[in-house]
């Protein structure tokens, strides 16, 4: 998977400090300590330096006057089996700075992934150390709008678990709650963007098709959509120029990112599949 997968998940939980918590409580129903507030950190990691120790999201939850969990967040695409002894570090390391009880949170939308995170690892003298793991399996999948939109950041992560359902009407039905729901975001693009990136080729196809069909709510969700179209459009001339080795002035490149005309946008990426130069593209403009 790419890794602007995973660079999105890891923001989803960095613009949500308290989704680990959710998914721990409601999704893993473990019974969490009584806390007043949740805060990303990093300082608890100082002292490892290498960049195996360098977890992907850190949460405190606060009580009244000291700490009283810690959260280790880590996105998981692929089984690495070093990654599993990392784990183990910054456990221990929470325990030992932050004097609270901590565990590290592993979330995939592979299950594969899953599975592999979910073994125990035996260290010392018969120790174990198990991580907590929300895979597929464990996601809901949220289909209904209202509660998608009662936490859309959720609804995200349910669609990116269920992409690549076998059920391909699942991931699309998922993936438009989702959708759905994080209009009411300031980063709604860049979440439309995960959402979609995170299908089935199969669901993927279905779900470029319902901003034609589907019924949306008020005009400004298909002003969101129409505005992230644009961006991916834009961003694929730009990317198709670059590896032609084509350059262009600050003004062209403005002129392609603000252009808000889809067919004008369609034309310049035409032209640009074939261009050796920018004229080629803007032709007499």
């Amino acid at each position: 998977m790419p890794s602007s997968l995973h660079e999105g998940l890891v923001r989803l939980f960095q613009d949500h400090p308290g989704l680990a918590a959710i998914l721990l409580r409601d999704v893993l129903t473990i019974e969490l300590p009584s806390y007043r507030g949740v805060r990303n950190d990093s300082s608890s990691f100082s002292e490892l330096q290498p960049p195996e120790y360098r977890a992907d999201v850190f949460n405190i939850l606060d009580g009244d006057d000291k700490p009283v969990m810690a959260i280790i967040v880590e996105v998981q695409l692929a089984i690495k089996e070093r990654k599993r002894r990392s784990w183990l570090g910054y456990t221990a390391t929470s325990v030992a700075q932050l004097d609270c009880d901590a565990c590290v949170l592993v979330v995939t939308p592979d299950q594969s992934v899953a599975r592999w995170a979910k073994q125990p690892l035996e260290f010392g003298l018969g120790s174990v150390f198990r991580p907590l793991v929300i895979g597929p399996e464990e996601m809901p999948a949220i289909t209904d709008a209202n509660q998608a939109k009662a936490d859309p950041y959720l609804a995200v992560l349910s669609a990116v678990a269920h992409g690549h359902d076998a059920d391909a009407q699942t991931a699309v039905s998922v993936a438009s709650a989702a959708r759905d729901a994080v209009r009411q975001l300031p980063d709604d693009v860049v979440y439309f963007d995960l959402i979609k990136s995170s299908l089935s080729e199969a669901a993927r196809k279905a779900f470029e098709m319902l901003p034609e069909t589907y019924q949306f709510q008020d005009e400004a969700l298909r002003k969101s959509f129409d505005k992230g179209a644009m961006q991916t459009k834009a961003s694929s001339i730009l990317c198709v120029l670059a590896t032609r080795n084509v350059t262009l002035s600050s003004e062209q490149q403005q002129h392609i990112t603000t252009c808000a005309d889809s067919a004008q946008l369609d034309l310049w990426l035409a032209r640009a599949a074939v261009a050796t130069s920018a004229a080629d593209v803007f032709g007499d403009e």
